[in-house]
């Protein structure tokens, strides 16, 4: 066991290298260690034999996928293919989401990869396993790189999606795909659709449809906020508990059906064998997604090792059984194979009951778990599996020890006079958490949902109340996330340039001032009772330590940055900037910057946005002023310690730099 389970851990390192392992290194600690540990039968020295093979293997798998990687050349640039529709398309509020597997590419001096993820904003019908020849636009995968939450690249990567893109107009049908895939997506669509009309409760039916066949795209997004906030995505979410427990009920079905037969010659086998061939047939069901494949792959070398009279970890005895997985995927599944409707309304009730159950606990209080430091998240892991593990009671006691740091860790907070600052990774937007040792404050919240990017990373950093949300004025990109932030956190106070459009926020004006913990935070514009455009009521606002200084202007066009030039001269002079409106043009002009004489200046803006931000002349202003410029859209989040002496940033896409990450 133990070769192979430091196999397991070289292929499980290679997914955290920031670049690959070269070869030479791999085939010299093999040329070293193989001939040492036949000599010598040291068991490390078989160990790292072991990891190092496991290492190569991953690498090696690593270099074919790197290999198929959208061109960088191609980037942004419409490309004309052929290709087949694989799964199910997903229908949302703005398009239509799908997979397209590539056929053919019209100008054969163009390798694209095999597989896409496209996006069709026209929302037409795109039917399982049909053809089709159409134009895109297409880029790299893309996600947000922030201290918490979804990484977007992460599961493009294990989902084998090597580009994204959105089609154009003018596609070409080509007829349906014959293979074995298409003709199981259809049939997964037919039963979704049939699932889906049978019933007068959408969302019962969509849960039973997301169980039987996968069609998770039947799931609106405030299902999955509130499964998210109670835990439960993994029940809904086809994975190995599910395929697990269809295994284990065929399995039982079988031996009590092999009862009423002659003896069977190795009756074992026949109940291992159809369990195995049930749970194989529900993943394909299902979509074979990655989880369920992984998944089959276990159950496959459980059976064999229960066949061949192997022990096996108990570990499987300590899974949950909850509702959904000894009653409503059954049922759900036989729903959707049987055409008895009292299959369907049974399926039905029991998802009623599940989303009255889901509902009752997201009303509840949230407790919580800030991001663990590695050394504590591993000694976590360690005492999960001592309390599954069938030890003494001393080893689950000495388990439970290890799983205090869960409940019990705090993130250190800065220290007085010093102020952390974070500037989250929201696209194109716009939110910065500004922290001291006992007060928060959000200046903007980015667009969407708070669910997506600003509650992970306030969780993750263990902010548990904002003492002040500052909404710098009244712009989807800037206060879009406003809302759903209120229902997700404590909010003290509301400051806002134009508070009219918040309940209960009062007024940003300049003049307004207070110290938190040795920082002091001065907001300069807008002046009382203000008439202007909307950027123009834009809350600057500037945050100093003893040794340094951070300026905010939102969305504060040319104009506004001349009137507080007149009005504060000097006193505007920060070491840090965060550049106005994105990047525009229309911000952080000339004579700003001469005044302000920032060292560094902070951008928030979406990955190749259509706003083309940041401008290529506040660039060039930035380069003649000397200004060293940090981007989100390259570094992701920016995190900051000011304090008396030199401040200290870090690029969170630079912390968790993976080799499988696409280039800025």
């Amino acid at each position: 066991m133990l070769p192979l389970a430091c196999f397991c851990a070289g292929v499980v390192l290679c997914a955290f290298l920031p670049v690959l392992p070269s070869w030479p290194l791999l085939l010299t600690v093999l040329l070293l260690s193989w001939p040492l540990w036949w000599r010598t039968r040291r068991l490390w020295l078989l160990a790292l034999v072991a990891a190092t093979l496991g290492l190569g293997y991953a690498a090696w798998r690593a270099e074919l996928r790197l290999a198929q990687r959208l061109d960088a050349a191609l980037a942004g640039e419409v490309v004309q293919f052929s290709g087949v529709v694989r799964g199910l398309a997903k229908p949302g509020e703005f398009g239509v989401r799908l997979r397209f597997e590539v056929e053919a590419v019209d100008n054969p001096a163009i390798r694209l990869p095999p597989l896409l993820e496209l996006s069709d904003y026209r929302q037409q019908a795109w039917p399982a396993g049909s053809r089709w020849r159409l134009s895109a636009r297409l880029r790299p995968p893309r996600g947000a790189a922030n201290v918490a939450g979804f990484d977007a690249e992460a599961w493009y990567w294990s989902e084998g999606v090597l580009a994204t893109g959105s089609v154009l107009k003018g596609r070409q049908a080509l007829g349906r795909a014959t293979d074995w895939p298409a003709r199981i997506d259809r049939l997964r669509e037919r039963v979704a659709q049939r699932l889906l009309a049978g019933s007068d409760e959408a969302r019962a039916a969509g849960l039973v449809a997301a169980l039987a066949v996968g069609a998770q795209q039947t799931l609106t997004r405030d299902d999955w906020q509130r499964l998210a906030a109670t835990g439960l995505t993994h029940v809904v979410s086809v994975s190995g508990l599910h395929i697990t427990m269809i295994a284990l009920l065929v399995a039982g079905l079988l031996r009590r059906a092999l009862r009423y037969r002659p003896p069977l010659r190795r009756p074992l086998w026949w109940g291992l064998g159809g369990a195995v061939l049930a749970a194989g047939a529900y993943a394909a069901l299902t979509g074979f997604s990655v989880p369920t494949q992984r998944s089959l792959w276990m159950l496959v070398v459980a059976a064999v090792a229960l066949a061949s009279q192997r022990g096996l970890s108990p570990l499987a005895n300590a899974l949950g059984t909850p509702l959904v997985s000894l009653l409503l995927t059954p049922l759900a599944l036989l729903a959707a194979l049987l055409p008895w409707p009292w299959l369907f309304e049974a399926a039905g009730w029991v998802a009623q009951l599940f989303w009255w159950w889901v509902d009752l606990l997201a009303g509840a209080p949230l407790y919580a778990v800030p991001q663990l430091p590695w050394p504590l998240l591993l000694a976590a892991l360690a005492g999960t599996l001592l309390a599954l593990l069938p030890w003494s009671g001393s080893g689950r006691a000495l388990g439970a020890c290890l799983l205090l740091p869960l409940l019990l860790y705090r993130v250190p907070p800065p220290a007085s006079g010093t102020l952390a600052v974070e500037l989250l990774d929201v696209g194109q937007g716009l939110a910065v958490l500004l922290r001291t040792r006992q007060h928060a404050l959000l200046y903007d919240t980015g667009a969407g949902e708070a669910t997506r990017v600003l509650l992970p990373a306030l969780r993750a950093l263990d902010v548990r109340r904002l003492d002040t949300l500052l909404l710098s004025h009244h712009d989807g990109d800037h206060d879009g996330a406003a809302a759903s932030l209120r229902e997700g956190i404590e909010v003290g106070r509301i400051l806002a340039g134009q508070p009219q459009f918040y309940p209960g926020a009062q007024p940003c004006r300049g003049g307004q001032s207070w110290a938190w913990d040795g920082v002091r935070f001065d907001v300069l514009w807008p002046p009382p009772a203000w008439q202007g455009e909307d950027n123009a009521h834009s809350c600057v606002l500037r945050v100093a330590t003893a040794g340094q200084a951070l300026l905010l202007s939102g969305d504060a066009p040319l104009a506004v940055e001349q009137a507080l030039v007149a009005r504060y001269g000097a006193a505007l002079r920060s070491q840090w900037l965060v550049l106005g409106h994105h990047g525009s043009r229309t911000s952080s002009g000339d004579d700003w910057l001469r005044q302000v004489q920032p060292q560094m200046a902070l951008l928030s803006a979406g990955y190749r946005n259509r706003y083309r931000h940041p401008h290529p002349q506040v660039l060039a202003r930035l380069d003649a002023a000397g200004v060293t410029l940090w981007r989100s859209d390259h570094d992701g989040a920016l995190a900051l310690r000011l304090g008396p002496g030199q401040g200290e940033l870090q690029a969170r896409r630079a912390q968790a730099a993976r080799y499988w990450r696409p280039p800025p």
